[in-house]
């Protein structure tokens, strides 16, 4: 089993290595989550590929050719980077469904070729020659203004259009262009990553002692797919009784960290004046926004500042609060699956003035256009907010100065 895994982890990375940063984000191995990440199982000789959401199983394929299950791996990496360049990056006049078809050929060009003619295949199947678009064009018709590339496989209707020779040398030189960054990209990254490890060699190993004298080089970071409170505080054990937490234990930082996106609430030793609970256990407080928002309001009465956090990249929920003095100063929160905003109150801080953040509560979501203008966050933009108002957690394993240990329990809420 270990080595079928191990293989497996290897192709997929042999894969998507270029284009995604860890695999093992996208899905899991053997155990599910309820969260909708894949996972793969296998029984025998057969794959199965499952994703399990809120305890329920909403998709099973099975097959036994492993070249057929990575390419379902590689189609929902590319599925979901297709989707998010979509929001962040409307194209005029075009229907996002184009863009994102239009896109996900594009990404599974450079990947695989063999990937990229079955993905055009299973498009073609999916829309059974009927046109799903609301941006006016055939099915069949493929304008220059369609084409995101400069070349022929670069649409869904695989015409080839012909484009004036001097773009093409343009699109060739850009392209050659940002090969050759990548690649001193990653070659500085290598040396900087060796020279880290051999610093890290050379530093002596610290006896285990209490919470405040342990510190790890090798922490792990955390923030995606997950949600968190970051309160103003030196005192976790005191920030795990506000919160409810039942009979918190000390453990190490990166089981915590493991454990926070499994149904736990891990509390981290104080950081910069803050202290951060990070955990999909903090839910059994309350599943909404709205909840976590009265929560981190009620704490700032004690703690002075409280901030809540949420992100997930699959249905591009994010949301972020801020709370001071029992007094909740901002909160946004936003769904990109259904395109709606949960939460705008309060004046957006200073990170967010120049943003145009969608708000589909807003008077000018009635406007035409308005979609394709506003921005729509992801992600690294709740990592940016974090950032500024206190710790953003997704750069932490890059500090050598955070306490190794750090408090782990369940919500008792």
């Amino acid at each position: 089993m270990n080595n079928t895994k191990k293989q497996i982890w290897r192709m997929a990375n042999r894969y998507l290595g270029n284009i995604y940063k860890n695999i093992g984000d996208h899905c899991t191995f053997g155990v599910p989550k309820d969260d909708g990440t894949p996972c793969i199982m296998i029984d025998g000789d057969e794959y199965h590929y499952v994703i399990f959401e809120k305890v329920c199983e909403i998709e099973k394929r099975t097959t036994k050719d492993v070249n057929l299950l990575m390419y379902w791996i590689v189609k929902d990496v590319v599925s979901g980077i297709a989707h998010r360049y979509s929001v962040k990056y409307p194209m005029k006049g075009l229907a996002q469904q184009r863009v994102v078809l239009i896109r996900q050929i594009e990404v599974m060009q450079m990947i695989d070729e063999a990937f990229q003619e079955k993905l055009r295949q299973d498009i073609w199947f999916t829309l059974g020659g009927n046109d799903p678009f609301s941006d006016g064009l055939p099915l069949g018709s493929c304008p220059e203004r369609c084409l995101r590339s400069f070349n022929k496989y670069s649409c869904p209707c695989r015409h080839d259009v012909r484009i004036h020779p001097f773009a093409y040398r343009l699109f060739r030189a850009m392209r050659t262009f940002i090969q050759r960054m990548l690649t001193v990209l990653k070659t500085r990254c290598l040396k900087a990553k060796s020279k880290q490890n051999e610093k890290q060699i050379s530093v002596p190993r610290l006896p285990e002692t209490n919470l405040d004298e342990t510190s790890c080089p090798g922490i792990s970071s955390f923030g995606y797919k997950n949600l968190w409170f970051a309160v103003r505080s030196t005192e976790p054990v005191k920030v795990a009784h506000a919160l409810g937490i039942v009979s918190p234990q000390e453990v190490d930082w990166n089981d915590g960290v493991e454990a926070s996106y499994q149904n736990s609430v891990f509390i981290t030793p104080p950081i910069d004046g803050w202290v951060l609970a990070v955990g999909w256990g903090l839910l059994a407080a309350g599943a909404t926004d709205e909840a976590q928002m009265e929560t981190a309001r009620r704490l700032s009465e004690e703690f002075c500042e409280v901030q809540y956090f949420r992100t997930h990249r699959i249905t591009e929920a994010h949301c972020w609060i801020r709370a001071i003095a029992g007094k909740v100063v901002r909160a946004y929160s936003y769904v990109g699956d259904c395109g709606e905003t949960l939460l705008a109150e309060g004046e957006p801080t200073d990170v967010e003035q120049n943003w145009n953040l969608f708000n589909s509560l807003s008077a000018e979501a009635a406007d035409d256009g308005y979609f394709e203008q506003a921005m729509h966050p992801d992600e690294d933009t709740v990592m940016t907010v974090a950032a500024s108002w206190s710790i953003n957690p997704s750069e932490l394993s890059a500090r050598e100065d955070i306490p190794a240990k750090g408090l782990l329990g369940k919500s008792g809420g």
